[in-house]
């Protein structure tokens, strides 16, 4: 049997040859300057916003035909309207709480990997 830690050693050994450029694509390298990162929260709420957008739709053609009441629609459409708006704060705050964060140098990525 082989043990764990010779395994490992001799992997991470290895990852130095194996490392060709292409890891630099998902691993932001820098020389010590640091960066304010874009948030992919913001793809998820404009995706929410869209949603909201078919249901008030959707709301709006079951009144349309008789499905839902009027009652039913004001209901659902504030409803809508309070989850857009509770939304659109937070693609407005968001921005500000962004934290700026260092980027890694290359021998920082080499050194984490052999950990």
């Amino acid at each position: 049997m082989v043990a764990e830690d010779t395994i490992e050693k001799h992997l991470l050994d290895k990852i130095d040859v194996i490392i060709d450029g292409t890891w630099k694509q998902d691993i932001d390298i820098s020389e010590g300057k640091s960066i304010t990162p874009t948030s992919s929260d913001n793809i998820n709420f404009e995706y929410e916003l869209e949603e909201i957008k078919k249901r008030k739709r959707k709301c709006q053609m079951a009144f349309a035909n008789d499905v839902i009441t009027m009652e039913d629609l004001r209901l659902r459409m504030q409803e809508e309207n309070s989850r857009e708006e509770t939304i659109r704060n937070q693609l407005l705050v968001q921005p500000v709480t962004l934290n700026t964060i260092a980027k890694l140098t290359q021998q920082e990525v080499i050194e984490v990997a052999k950990k």
